[in-house]
């Protein structure tokens, strides 16, 4: 979830085109992990931790591919 809506606001900042490399790491570190949708994804070791198969996890990454790929804007 956390890497879902740092993702967005750099969108919201400008900063797109690190925004789209942000998003394929993350579609890969969800492939990996079978789509768990963790909590969050531990910034150093790349590892999921947190509570698994969580709607709003799924949703931010959904924000996250939104605003990087289609220019959406989700946050004000």
């Amino acid at each position: 979830m956390v890497q879902g809506f740092f993702i967005a606001t750099l969108c919201n900042e400008g900063k797109n085109e690190k925004a789209k490399e942000l998003t394929e790491e993350l579609a890969k570190l969800l492939a990996k992990d079978k789509y768990k949708f963790t909590e969050y994804y531990d910034g150093k070791k790349g590892e999921p931790n947190g509570t698994e198969f969580l709607g709003f996890s799924a949703s931010a990454y959904i924000f996250a591919y939104l605003t990087s790929f289609y220019d959406k804007k989700i946050f004000i």
